[in-house]
């Protein structure tokens, strides 16, 4: 491999890459990073540009490429994410050097022990490919060998199409300027929509970046992500759990008699009191919460431990059932209940409201994916509906936790975690009638 020559030998230590993450449009789950390079400015540039000119300038732009290259592709070997790709920025004025050859990257991805269909080189219109035919023949030889091509920020130039004819990408990134901002914005999303019916005419993929992604999903009464960004944490999770992580499902119980009773606009209020709860269980770098629409909420938290992962949903859910007491009148406190219809339209007595939480904990190196997961919390949801204290939790095993005589609940291994009161104990004042709850 080609070396650098001293001055950039001393210059690459301070270059560094962070993986941005990369989703899938259709269903903001997660496909891939963007290597991002960063220490550029303790190595003494002033922008990110500058690195790439003036080591253009100092003929030493390809030898520098690879050598970023092998720093980003370690990384991703690195990382515990088996099938996520790496979108590669290529600076097409590598043509142009007289000591750029074919055949080098394979080398570095073997080095790495990556497959060649993990690497997503990105090409772009910041620096004119010119018209030959060599930039398209280099293309076509990677993707020969099995690597892929993205079109990045697809819609920011004036030739993209022209590109995209030429480059015949797998993915294309679409410009942030056509996401940000497009759920409000109806010419945007029209343009956006046009953009996505023709790739998939093309039989290309559309990809974003993550952090757009979450912007546009954003839920806009309680302003937390919304599905799509859930979707993506559940698949970062469950590829690298950590030392542990907690997810759990919330759903509240007699909304809609209380919605019923009080009006949406006291629902809506009550909506956004969980959601400030579900806030302040944040505390470690890695904890999220989401808003998965209606009265249903998701949370994703660091838990080395089953117990006291479970410990802090159990309080999250005991919290709601006393704060939300404040949105009833002072009578149907006292009383515990309120008439309302159930299923079959019938009117009777309906308790007040609490939340149902489904949790399952995950430990390193725990083999889950998405669509387990998903079909344990539908039997989990339906678990914690029927259990007098609202909770059903797993870990790592099919078996529910349940409540013990000692007032915790008990699990595979052993874990216990402390309940929470029983809903019918928690959610009122007085006496209830039979079948208030």
């Amino acid at each position: 491999m080609i070396e650098l020559g001293p001055a950039w030998m001393r210059i690459i230590p301070s270059l560094t890459h962070v993986f941005q993450p990369i989703v899938r449009f259709a269903d903001g789950s997660l496909f891939g990073f963007e290597a991002l390079l960063r220490g550029w400015e303790e190595a003494g540039f002033e922008n990110l540009s500058e690195v790439f000119d003036r080591a253009w300038e100092d003929r030493e732009l390809y030898a520098l490429d690879l050598a970023l290259r092998a720093k980003a592709f370690r990384r991703l070997a690195e990382a515990r994410h088996a099938r996520a790709k790496l979108f590669y920025n290529v600076d097409n004025r590598l043509l142009e050097r007289p000591e750029y050859v074919l055949g080098t990257t394979p080398r570095l991805t073997a080095q790495a022990g990556l497959s060649a269909s993990r690497i997503v080189f990105e090409v772009s219109e910041k620096h004119d490919p010119g018209d030959g035919s060599e930039f398209d023949g280099v293309l076509e030889f990677y993707k020969r060998r099995g690597f892929r091509v993205a079109l990045d920020d697809f819609g920011s130039g004036y030739s993209g199409f022209k590109l995209l004819y030429r480059a015949d990408p797998n993915y294309v990134k679409i410009d942030r300027y056509f996401i940000a901002g497009s759920a409000e914005d109806p010419r945007k999303a029209t343009f956006l929509q046009k953009i996505v019916d023709m790739a998939h005419i093309m039989g290309i993929e559309v990809v974003a970046e993550g952090e757009l992604m979450e912007a546009r999903d954003q839920n806009p009464l309680t302003r937390l992500p919304g599905n799509l960004r859930i979707t993506s944490v559940c698949s970062e999770r469950l590829a690298d759990p950590g030392e542990g992580v907690v997810f759990a499902y919330y759903d509240f119980d007699n909304f809609k008699p209380f919605n019923d009773r009080y009006g949406f606009r006291s629902g809506d209020r009550v909506i956004m009191l969980f959601a400030d709860i579900l806030r302040s269980m944040v505390k470690a770098p890695r904890d999220f919460v989401g808003h998965l629409g209606g009265d249903d909420f998701f949370a994703c938290l660091e838990a080395p431990d089953a117990e006291g992962g479970f410990g802090r949903l159990v309080e999250t859910a005991r919290r709601f059932s006393r704060d939300v007491r404040s949105f009833y009148s002072a009578e149907d406190r006292e009383r515990g209940w309120i008439i309302g219809k159930d299923e079959s339209r019938t009117e009777r007595p309906m308790g007040l409201l609490t939340v149902s939480a489904a949790a399952v904990h995950v430990g390193p190196g725990a083999d889950m994916d998405a669509e387990e997961l998903s079909d344990l919390f539908a039997d989990l949801k339906r678990k914690a509906k029927l259990s007098p204290e609202g909770t059903a939790f797993l870990r790592r095993g099919p078996a529910p936790y349940r409540p013990s005589a000692s007032g915790t609940s008990t699990g595979p291994e052993g874990t216990k975690v402390p309940a929470a009161r029983s809903r019918r104990e928690s959610a009122r004042s007085g006496t209830n009638p039979a079948g208030a709850i």
